[in-house]
Formats: structure tokens, C-alpha cells, sequence
């Protein structure tokens, strides 16, 4: 056991006496980057131009502004904001903490990459993995997003993008979000929040105003309470500056004529459809309803060979959705039309 020990003890010397190799950081010049390449054999670079290195920024916070607000539901038909902003580590530290060759590499920047001959932050990657990804953000499609296979919104990371967000000159990331209503938020939590109590307020507001329930289900004539009638109106007013007394019946002949006519036709009452499974699908809805059951026990079927038991086998339906949401996104489009 001791003469062990010892060999173990021997192997670890060993092997922290061993140097390792710092990682080799290339530098691009403006002639470069007209070039399109350049820069040396290194993956990642440094930008010592100013100039260039915000033109790169400003491409990157468009890309994470566009993200952030795909996780938010919109309220009254307008869209959340998000404004991003870019700072380096150098401008937000004091210069008692970057010294001698350090404060050389922070006045260069964060690191760059290479990407089909444009220049891009090599960490985007990584920071856009880090957005979490809510239920209204899993029901848009990126078609909808406007992201294809080229969009700095669909990268994904790499050995190469893991090594970048090891730099100490990480760049500094600063979000606020602004509501439909022009109220400010500077976390994400606090937005969230604030999306759900707005969402609430749109389900009321359909309800009293439009008759409207889940789904767009089309609701049958009822005698809505005074405090009801005056929370919608008062949503309403906040979310679209207009209301009027008497609105939140408007709506209930109209409904009730629609009623009778679906019944007559033997239609669902509330949607107008003979069956709710008939309902129109998505192109991605399609594809995943179609391949969820399929992948789910491709996966349980893997961990069973794997010798993991039944009751520890963990894969539901929305670990399959996420998994062919990933498969879908990076499909082509010619794939992607079979489902249309």
C-alpha cells in the first residue's frame, strides 16, 4: 500500500512539473480584417482597433437584444425591448488592478474569431446558451425570430468559445428591458415578473372585452361583476389609452349569434372546428408531435442498456421537444418544407 502511495504521489510531481502551453492568441490588423482573414494560425484574436472591435459590438448586442425579447410574451400585440450594451473590462476597472503586460492585453480587448471571413466575439456563443429559455420562447419558431444557419443568433459553442470565456478581459454585458408600458427593468427576474402580471391582464382583458377564453376559445354570454368590468377597463386603458363604460357586454350578442350558427353546423361551439385535434399545427409543431414518441424511447431504450433502472430513468416529453428543437434549428430549409 505504501510502495502505491509513493508511485501516486511520483505520478502527481510529475505531472504538475510539466508546464502548460498558455494559449496562443493571435493579433488582426485593419489589413486583415479587409482581408477577411488573417491574423495568425490561432483561432482566437485580439482587436487592437477600437473602432473595429465596437462595430463588432454593435452586431452583438443587436443579436443577444433579439434573444432576450423572443422569451418574452408581447402585451396587447407590442413586442418587449431589450437594449444591450457592450463595455470592456478596461473601461469599468481601476487601473491599480490591470498592471504591466495585463494592461496591455485589456486595452486590446476581449477575444475575437474568425467566422465565414467576418470577425466576430468569440464567447457570443457561450453567452447566448446562458439566456434561459422560457414557454413562450419554445413556442417561436425561428423562421418567426427571422434566424437562419448564418445569424450570430445560431451559434453554438465550441472547445474553441469555451477557451475565450476563460479570458480575463470578459466583456461586461448590461441589459435593461422596457415593457410595452415604457417601464424599465434591470433583471431579467424582475422582467419576467412583470411579463407574467401583463400576460394576466391580456387574458382578462379578452375575456371581459372580447369574450375571448384559453386558446381563443369563443366564450358563451355571462354577466360579468362590477370589479371585473372595472379591472378590464382600467388594463385596457393602460395598455391601449381607450375605454368605454358598457364595452364589456358588446360582445356577448355577437357571441351568442356565432354560437348558435357553429352548433347548427355541428361545430365546436367554441372554436368553430369539428375536432380540437384538427386544429392547424405549426410546420415545428408538426415535426415534433410526429417525432416525440419516437425519440423519447430511442432515449429510455439507450439508459436501459446502459444498466440505469426503470424507476431512475428520467426523459419526458419536454426533454424530447427540447432535443428536436435543437434538431430543427439546424435543418435546412428544403428539410424544413416537407412539414408545411
Amino acid at each position: 500500500i505504501k510502495a502505491a502511495a509513493a508511485a501516486k504521489n511520483a505520478a502527481q510531481k510529475q505531472k504538475s512539473s510539466k508546464k502548460v502551453e498558455p494559449l496562443k492568441i493571435g493579433l488582426v490588423t485593419l489589413s486583415d480584417i479587409k482581408k477577411g482573414r488573417g491574423g495568425g494560425p490561432s483561432g482566437l484574436f485580439r482587436v487592437p482597433s477600437k473602432a473595429e472591435r465596437d462595430k463588432v459590438y454593435k452586431e452583438t448586442e443587436k443579436a443577444i437584444a433579439k434573444l432576450e425579447i423572443a422569451q418574452i410574451p408581447p402585451h396587447g400585440g407590442r413586442p418587449w425591448k431589450c437594449r444591450v450594451t457592450i463595455k470592456e473590462a478596461s473601461a469599468c476597472t481601476s487601473n491599480k488592478k490591470i498592471k504591466g503586460k495585463a494592461s496591455k492585453l485589456s486595452k486590446q480587448g476581449p477575444l475575437f474569431r474568425w467566422y465565414r471571413g467576418k470577425l466576430e466575439l468569440a464567447c457570443l456563443p457561450n453567452i447566448i446558451e446562458q439566456i434561459p429559455e422560457t414557454k413562450w420562447g419554445r413556442l417561436m419558431d425561428d423562421d418567426e425570430l427571422g434566424i437562419n444557419t448564418n445569424s450570430l443568433e445560431a451559434r453554438k459553442s465550441t472547445s474553441l468559445t469555451d477557451a475565450a470565456m476563460e479570458d480575463p478581459n470578459q466583456p461586461i454585458i448590461d441589459r435593461v428591458w422596457v415593457s410595452p408600458l415604457h417601464e424599465t427593468f434591470r433583471t431579467r427576474k424582475s422582467a419576467m415578473e412583470n411579463a407574467a402580471q401583463l400576460s394576466d391582464r391580456d387574458k382578462l382583458i379578452d375575456k371581459m372585452v372580447y369574450g375571448y377564453g384559453a386558446k381563443g376559445a369563443l366564450l358563451r354570454p355571462f354577466k360579468p361583476t362590477r370589479k371585473q368590468a372595472l379591472e378590464a377597463g382600467l388594463y385596457k386603458f393602460l395598455r391601449d389609452g381607450l375605454w368605454v363604460v358598457g364595452q364589456e357586454e358588446s360582445w356577448q350578442e355577437d357571441n351568442l349569434c356565432e354560437i348558435n350558427r357553429r352548433e347548427a353546423l355541428g361545430l365546436n361551439p367554441s372554436t368553430g372546428e369539428k375536432k380540437v385535434e384538427n386544429r392547424y399545427l405549426r410546420p415545428v409543431e408538426e415535426f415534433m408531435l410526429s417525432k416525440r414518441d419516437e425519440l423519447r424511447n430511442f432515449r429510455l431504450a439507450k439508459m436501459t442498456e446502459s444498466g440505469i433502472s426503470a424507476k431512475d430513468q428520467k426523459y419526458a416529453y419536454k426533454d424530447a421537444h427540447k432535443e428536436l428543437r435543437e434538431i430543427w434549428r439546424e435543418m435546412s430549409g428544403a428539410e424544413r418544407d416537407l412539414w408545411r
